[in-house]
């Protein structure tokens, strides 16, 4: 067991091995520690540390029984599960792990480019293991979270660089699994990586992407004692609205994640102003480059390059949706303070790949938003977000192929929640009747139509309780209103022949439902 970590002899003639910071080997030799020619032994230590998390995981996190339940055979059975850990071995990688967390503090004075990564990748290693050993001895918990909260405060200065992200993520997880046993709370933590760390560095994808299998690998420790992702989801969107192609599957799983009964409708302003979001950090990266880094430079997003955009014409708009913390929910085409900042801001901008590719996730994303919300949600919630809907609806990124797709979604969705809650064309009434009767919007046909339709769907007597026989005499008229208006408009427009058609047959098929239901309506309908 010693000799797995250079522990055993060698026949090979042994050379002097230096610390990385050129100092005499202090203890056991490690990968950090440096040699000129190095032993058989020394290497073998090395190549089993590069493996040894994979093989630890395999062998006690990911056992795969060898016989099916149906085989009754008691030969060449595998063995028992889960496994128990060795105490010899346990011992010798914790041992090891310790050493590699001492050395990481080391300082090489002269070190060759490629290899001046190395102790962050073997303390990066070394967290993932010291991890997985704190699981299965859970007395170990004690005492190493002690070294790695010495390590956080010795090392933090040097976490907020970018190199250092996934060091940063890997300490993170060991407070979030184990801090339970010693009563830490990773709060501070987390708000120093979301508030901070990844609000300037979200442009790397390396940062981005990494954070967001963090956020899914950590989803249920992050929901159930934290509330990082419904606090930092604007942090999260700027990594997807930057990175749409690379990210849209693991953000479309976290989506579920941000959405609270007191988030969900800044949620989904934010999820249809995704396109604004990232016509804005491709203007905070446009003038970063031109102020401050004419020849390139880091992918970050400095403050200073965030505090010179504020003083930008439109630096209202950009304040809020740079915005890092949730709590605020504002539709900047329907505020005074926002509308005419907003329609000059997509005047100027022009439509890049960027945002084309976010375009088509943003339709993916929508769905998933309302099935988590129609299948989840309480009443009360829906109620307060169809008006929100109905108001969104035609106040979307000026861009003909997304406000297609939306529009859709929008309306596809409007109507499942009519489906499940058929007496909300009773509680809605006034204003699903008001969409009806202000039905001279273009971008509005396809929602007034469905509401045409789900009121004679869904307003009976029979159906819906609560329907009353104003409420059936109310649609009767706006439906018969909206029909004449359209037939008139039909006249004197022959571009609009279509969508007139498709108006007067659901017309037709509403009003014929509801006097079918109740008859005194019948002598009212005219075919």
């Amino acid at each position: 067991m010693s000799n797995l970590f250079g522990g055993g002899k060698s026949n090979n003639r042994p050379t002097p091995v230096a610390e990385w910071d050129g100092t005499p080997c202090r203890d056991c030799f490690s990968v950090l520690n440096v040699t000129q020619f190095y032993s058989a032994d020394q290497v073998f230590n090395i190549t089993t540390f590069s493996s040894l998390y994979t093989w630890v995981y395999e062998l006690y996190f990911n056992r795969i029984p060898r016989k099916t339940p149906s085989d009754e055979s008691d030969d060449d059975k595998g063995p028992s599960f889960p496994l128990t850990i060795d105490t010899r071995f346990k011992d010798a990688v914790v041992r090891y792990c310790g050493r590699l967390l001492e050395q990481s503090k080391l300082v090489a004075p002269n070190t060759e480019s490629r290899l001046r990564r190395l102790p962050d990748l073997a303390l990066y290693e070394a967290l993932r293991l010291v991890d997985a050993m704190s699981f299965l001895d859970p007395e170990l918990v004690k005492k190493q979270f002690t070294a790695i909260k010495k390590l956080y405060s010795l090392s933090r200065p040097s976490l907020n660089k970018r190199s250092n992200a996934y060091i940063f993520l890997e300490i993170l997880e060991y407070f979030l699994h184990h801090g339970e046993v010693v009563l830490h709370d990773p709060d501070p933590l987390l708000r120093q990586y979301f508030d901070g760390f990844l609000s300037e560095n979200f442009m790397d994808p390396i940062i981005a992407l990494e954070t967001l299998w963090f956020c899914l690998r950590l989803k249920a420790p992050l929901v159930q004692h934290t509330n990082v992702l419904t606090l930092y989801f604007h942090s999260l969107l700027k990594a997807a609205a930057w990175h749409p192609a690379e990210t849209i599957y693991e953000f479309n799983e976290l989506i579920p994640t941000f959405a609270s009964p007191s988030t969900y409708l800044e949620l989904f302003h934010a999820l249809l102003d995704l396109p604004l979001l990232t016509a804005t950090l491709e203007k905070l990266e446009l003038e970063r480059d031109t102020r401050t880094m004419p020849q390139g430079g880091s992918s970050s997003m400095s403050s200073n390059s965030v505090r010179e955009m504020m003083s930008d014409k439109y630096g209202v708009l950009f304040h809020l949706l740079l915005r890092k913390e949730s709590g605020v929910v504002i539709n900047f085409w329907d505020s005074s303070q926002t509308l005419s900042l907003v329609k000059d801001f997509c005047r100027d901008v022009e439509v890049t790949p960027r945002i084309r590719a976010l375009a088509d996730t943003v339709p993916q994303f929508l769905e998933t938003f309302f099935k988590v919300l129609i299948e989840y949600a309480d009443e009360n919630m829906l109620i307060a977000l169809l008006p929100v809907v109905f108001e969104r609806v035609d106040q979307l990124f000026p861009f003909k192929d997304f406000e297609t797709r939306v529009r859709s979604v929008l309306v596809r969705n409007v109507l499942a929640i009519f489906q499940k809650f058929p007496h909300f064309i009773v509680h809605l009434k006034t204003l699903i009747l008001e969409v009806i009767r202000d039905s001279h919007t273009t971008a509005r046909e396809e929602l007034v139509l469905s509401l045409c339709w789900a009121a004679g769907e869904y307003s009976s007597l029979n159906l819906t309780p609560q329907c009353t026989i104003q409420t059936l005499y109310d649609y009767d008229e706006a439906l018969e209103l909206f029909a004449f208006e359209r037939m008139v408009m039909e006249a004197g427009d022959s571009s609009s022949q279509v969508y007139n058609t498709r108006v007067r047959l659901v017309v037709m098929s509403s009003v014929t439902k509801r006097s079918a239901r109740w008859t005194p309506l019948a002598s009212r309908v005219v075919l």
